[in-house]
């Protein structure tokens, strides 16, 4: 079982942020979506994945980030294995 975790980057708070290809505030978690869906187009079993995003509330630095790394850090999807 994997969980898919979206991030956002250069937001002074917890929520998400507006995704330009789909006009929703949920850019964190269309990106964990895509990749899940990427996932699963290449044969992963749905009933093993799940997605969420998380939008800026877990940032590996904080905001404001010092420099276009720590946005690119921060500007993340995280793969996590929850079970075996």
């Amino acid at each position: 079982m994997i969980s898919i975790e979206g991030h956002i980057c250069c937001v002074p708070a917890p929520g998400d942020v507006l995704d330009l290809d789909t006009g929703e505030k949920n850019l964190s978690q269309a990106r964990a979506k895509a990749i899940m869906q990427y996932l699963l187009e290449n044969g992963i079993d749905a009933r093993r994945i799940s997605y969420k995003g998380f939008g800026h509330s877990r940032p590996l630095y904080v905001y404001p980030e010092e420099d276009e790394e720590q946005m690119k850090m921060n500007r993340r999807v995280e793969i996590r294995i929850v079970s075996n």
